[in-house]
């Protein structure tokens, strides 16, 4: 029977572990190991992306991509995110934690982790448990939410304050980090059959009580994805590049006094 994760170390370990999609690696000869030796070996990582430069200076973070299945958390991934500038998703690894729970990541080279995990749904327990020991080692939430799927929105407003009542709950915690940045990304409004952003923040409310104590923002894809996510995610590396200035300060200046309500339309 599968098991749920009982520890950071044990996904940190999976994260990190041989992708399932990989490809073997060719044996080492002396002369590759030669040049490895001397540093001058083929680099690991492909170039960095201008997105990719949006997180210069942020070192050992993970951004945890959540929200409801088929919300576009693996396009985003493969189109704005990968280092592989075809979108053919080269880099990005596909881990199996649960046997039917793929986790997909990206790794940049100063160990910044993105995965994506699907939240809601019936899933088993153990599952539930995989997707809390996720979400407890992200830095950051991006919340993805499809534009078109207007039965779901309720749901999808649930599942994402669900997890933050949860934290909240000092008897059954969720295992979030306190403080850390959300963001809350509209995504697929270029379908006929989108809502307009007056209508998703009416179906969300106000989220503001749930949300207390973390920094938040929601962000449209709009007409123009490459750059509105260009927008969204800067606002989410300074967020941390914040986090990591707060570090070692008096308690006073905790994540609290960064705590925003805005929304962000292109």
């Amino acid at each position: 029977m599968n098991q749920g994760p009982k520890s950071v170390d044990w996904l940190d370990a999976t994260l990190r572990a041989p992708a399932l999609n990989q490809p073997p690696q060719k044996p080492k000869t002396w002369f590759s190991t030669a040049l490895s030796t001397l540093g001058l070996s083929s680099p690991q990582f492909p170039p960095l992306t201008p997105f990719a430069h949006l997180f210069d200076g942020l070192h050992h973070t993970t951004i945890v991509l959540s929200g409801l299945d088929a919300a576009g958390k693996s396009t985003i991934l493969r189109n704005h995110i990968s280092l592989d500038q075809t979108h053919a998703g080269q880099d990005v690894a596909i881990r199996n934690p649960l046997q039917h729970f793929p986790v997909e990541v990206v790794t940049y080279p100063s160990d910044i982790v993105f995965l994506t995990v699907d939240a809601g749904g019936s899933a088993p327990r153990n599952y539930k448990a995989c997707e809390r020991g996720l979400i407890g080692a992200g830095d950051a939430i991006v919340w993805v939410v499809d534009a078109s799927d207007r039965d779901r929105l309720v749901e999808s407003r649930e599942e994402l304050l669900y997890r933050f009542a949860r934290t909240a709950n000092s008897e059954e915690k969720y295992g979030m980090k306190s403080g850390i940045p959300v963001l809350m990304l509209i995504n697929k409004q270029d379908l006929e059959q989108a809502m307009s952003i007056e209508e998703i923040k009416q179906g969300f409310g106000d989220t503001s009580a749930a949300l207390n104590g973390h920094p938040w923002t929601m962000f449209e894809m709009g007409a123009n994805p490459e750059m509105n996510i260009h927008r969204a995610f800067s606002w989410l590396a300074d967020r941390l590049m914040e986090a990591d200035n707060r570090k070692g300060r008096p308690k006073e200046m905790s994540e609290v006094s960064g705590t925003m309500n805005t929304f962000t339309k292109p």
